[in-house]
């Protein structure tokens, strides 16, 4: 008798793979479904051209006006990625040939974005990574966003664990930082304040095929990280795709933190939200054709005029521009 597991690894791959990545908008992958539900999921997959690709396992925006009119179908799209990772971990627990295969197929498309106030989910996952190093080197996209109804800023998480500290204090001592910056990373870990910047990086550290990362402006820090390039320059040198989502309680952030990280050498295209930046505080290494990026979407910003002109002059070609709903 032939079983599915006698298949050839490539052909299994492929099954896999159409499994994690299914589309809602394809009639195919919703059999299931009648044509008015279909109609409803279609317009939250992004074209496959789409000027600033978000990772589809995001939800739109809640501002938008679609989800105004259908407040129902606001975490349609998301319930779908949601059902692939399931789909996915079970396929994962039939045999260890299926767990060889699709177990890569859970980690490329991370997305921690709306945790409610607790940033356990991200302590788990670094620490998987951090255990198991092979896991990191799958992931493409990560999203680390803190909840719109549940901001991490105003509740605290829980502390970490002995054993978690444990682990991020070896993995700390391994990076091979100059003893000051090890003292600043250690005295972080030791503190009851959880730091979300740290826990971002050590995972990342670990994501050398990182492609698009989406984090929360104003919040994530850029000290370690910059420690972190002293000793591996290559860190995110893959990034094409940067987000920068805004918050009501940091707006107006001043973008400038983020000089070293929009200067990205493989950066294609940058998404920013709520934050600022004036001709005064325009960073100096952003010099004409210096920067990557070709595709720009700016909103909720404060942006002046001549530093509107030096960002895309900085830009060898800039193919799109969007800024809306903006003050200069």
């Amino acid at each position: 008798m032939v079983h599915i597991q006698d298949l050839p690894r490539e052909l299994l791959l492929h099954i896999f793979s159409s499994v994690a990545h299914s589309d809602p908008s394809n009639p195919l992958d919703q059999n299931t479904k009648s044509s008015d539900e279909n109609a409803k999921t279609q317009p939250q997959q992004p074209p496959a051209d789409r000027l600033f690709p978000r990772p589809p396992w995001v939800a739109g925006d809640k501002d938008d006006e679609t989800d105004e009119e259908n407040p129902e179908d606001d975490w349609e799209g998301g319930s779908t990625q949601i059902q692939d990772v399931i789909d996915v971990y079970n396929l994962c627990r039939v045999c260890r040939l299926f767990r060889e295969l699709a177990q890569p197929l859970l980690f490329e498309h991370v997305d921690l974005s709306g945790f409610p106030g607790d940033l356990r989910n991200l302590v788990l996952l670094t620490s998987t990574v951090l255990r198991r190093p092979s896991l990191g080197e799958h992931i493409r996209s990560l999203s680390v966003l803190p909840d719109h109804d549940h901001h991490v800023f105003d509740k605290s998480p829980k502390p970490l664990t002995a054993d978690d500290r444990k682990l991020f204090t070896s993995s700390i001592r391994d990076i091979g930082l100059a003893t000051e910056d090890e003292r600043d990373w250690m005295s972080a870990l030791k503190k009851e304040e959880f730091d979300y910047s740290l826990m971002v990086i050590l995972l990342i550290l670990k994501a050398p095929n990182l492609r698009l990362l989406t984090l929360a402006g104003g919040y994530f820090a850029m000290k370690p990280l910059e420690q972190l390039w002293k000793r591996h320059p290559a860190v995110l040198s893959k990034l094409e795709d940067l987000w920068l989502e805004g918050d009501d309680l940091l707006k107006g952030y001043p973008l400038t933190i983020y000089e070293e990280m929009i200067s990205r050498p493989q950066l294609r295209s940058l998404n920013i939200e709520e934050a600022h930046l004036s001709d005064d505080l325009f960073p100096a290494c952003w010099t004409p054709q210096s920067l990557t990026t070709s595709r720009i979407s700016l909103r909720l910003c404060h942006i002046d005029a001549p530093s509107v002109t030096k960002l895309l002059r900085a830009c060898r070609t800039v193919t799109h521009f969007i800024y809306d709903n903006f003050t200069i």
